[in-house]
């Protein structure tokens, strides 16, 4: 049996990176064996080894390196025992600097049985990224693991869905439930949607939380995720059921200038995605109405209600073909997106679009401009691809025998003149018999290209009867 000195000695050894075969042996047999009696020892030195380490401000984590060492050669039981000790963190990270948590490694490994432990560990973190920015469902091996992981955080957001109803539900004079304040603690709530509408009521976590004039709770979910500038059903923020408290006023002003998301300087690894009400221009008549916007998979929508999302929208703007234009006047209220011409479509849509809040026009630019640079560059790097290609075949073509080409070139001349005739032309040529041969060559009218992905901005609908839609869409607000 493993002494209490020689299991110090192995962990020292194990943190620190050496090798020290004969206690790495006897540290393994331990683990494989399932005796508790033999990992005991080495559980009762950790606490110890912790202790020293952070008095000669060690780095190595012992504890952290047991546990990685467990996942890969003991079973569950051994695993939720060290687990059991206070000193060992779930959320352990071995080798140091690696990123790789204890969630990392049993995804890694496929081992679907330890990740749902760790996932049921209090205090669990599966949003941390290891250093090649990487989540554990990211690094996952095998299909369990994937639905392990999918099931956990499903069985999460139902859990917040369920305690938000409880608490939209209760009397006024109730405070918040612990489980709900608990969950809002706990590093897992960056998962949840916290702008969530309660699907009976129609409200949000932080526009009950401003009703009940809850500071504590206003301060979890705004931490925890929640946008201040959500709306509820009816299209109201959160300071518009304030009421006249100028104190939780004052304490929601104090977030809204604290937007943490426009700090974020992290490399993309997809596409940005955004969602909220922006008040769009719609004609002189109207003005400007509240729209509700979804920035998603490269595509600008915008739609009536937040509802409607599900349904069509009412316009479309591709972030292949956007640009983005700040305010002439320098207002930080506003912006405009407009996309540019192009093949088959002449035609331009522009959006005057009105934040209410400097900081929301500023996400909003903040997450358009980051949508468009990722395209551009999705964009660069695909016409690199099709460049190496060509080039590839026409390497191709020279390596030909010049016999093999002489002998299908005649047989091809009329062929692809014709060919290359219709192409240059948009023009079916069995359908046009009679066209001239000095005739200018028509291209593709505006919306028949299937490849356009804009989609026709329906603001005519929105404009007044009795005046000239085209002259009220065209016309800048001012």
């Amino acid at each position: 049996m493993a002494t209490a000195s020689q299991s110090a000695f192995t962990l020292r050894n194990i943190g620190a990176g050496t090798s020290e075969p004969l206690y790495q042996v006897k540290l393994l047999s331990a683990l494989r064996s399932g005796d508790p009696a033999l990992i005991h020892p080495f559980l009762a030195e950790i606490g110890k080894e912790k202790e020293r380490r952070k008095s000669q401000d060690n780095e190595a984590d012992v504890g952290a390196a047991a546990l990685h060492l467990a996942i890969r050669v003991a079973s569950k039981d051994i695993v939720a025992l060290l687990l059991a000790h206070r000193s060992i963190s779930p959320n352990a990270v071995h080798p140091p600097g690696s990123g790789t948590t204890a969630l990392h490694l049993a995804a890694s490994l496929g081992r679907a049985d330890v990740v749902n432990l760790l996932l049921d560990q209090e205090g669990i973190d599966d949003t941390l990224r290891d250093r090649d920015g990487k989540t554990c469902k990211d690094v996952a091996r095998g299909k369990d693991v994937v639905r392990t992981i999918n099931d956990s955080r499903s069985f999460l957001t139902a859990s917040y869905r369920s305690l938000l109803r409880t608490y939209i539900h209760s009397p006024r004079t109730e405070g918040p439930p612990p489980a709900l304040l608990a969950l809002l603690s706990c590093p897992r709530v960056r998962l949840l949607n916290l702008s969530y509408l309660d699907d009976a009521s129609g409200t949000t976590l932080l526009h009950e939380a401003a009703r009940r004039r809850c500071l504590r709770l206003i301060e979890l979910a705004v931490r925890g995720g929640a946008d201040i500038f959500v709306r509820d059903r009816r299209g109201r923020s959160v300071t518009d059921v304030v009421g006249k408290d100028d104190k939780v006023r004052a304490f929601l002003r104090q977030f809204t200038n604290q937007d943490t998301t426009l700090l974020e300087d992290t490399p993309l690894t997809e596409p940005p995605t955004l969602k909220g009400y922006l008040n769009k221009y719609t004609n002189v008549a109207r003005g400007y109405n509240t729209r509700w916007f979804v920035l998603k998979d490269g595509i600008l929508s915008y739609y009536r209600h937040q509802e409607d999302e599900q349904v069509a929208s009412r316009g479309s703007i591709s972030m292949k073909t956007c640009v983005l234009r700040p305010s002439q006047t320098g207002e930080k209220l506003r912006f405009e997106v407009q996309s540019l011409p192009s093949r088959g479509h002449s035609s331009v849509q522009k959006w005057y679009l009105k934040a209410n809040h400097p900081v929301e026009a500023a996400r909003w630019i903040q997450a358009i401009s980051r949508a468009i640079e990722w395209y551009k560059r999705e964009g660069e790097a695909g016409d690199s691809d099709t460049a190496s290609r060509s080039t590839s075949i026409r390497g191709s073509i020279g390596s030909l025998a010049p016999s093999t080409f002489t002998r299908k070139r005649e047989k091809d001349d009329s062929a692809s003149f014709s060919s290359s005739l219709a192409d240059t032309s948009g023009v079916d040529l069995e359908a046009s018999p009679n066209l001239s041969q000095d005739a200018s060559p028509r291209l593709h009218q505006a919306g028949d290209s299937p490849s356009a992905v804009s989609v026709k901005d329906e603001t005519a609908e929105e404009s007044s009867g009795g005046e000239s839609s085209e002259i009220l869409e065209t016309a800048t607000p001012r």
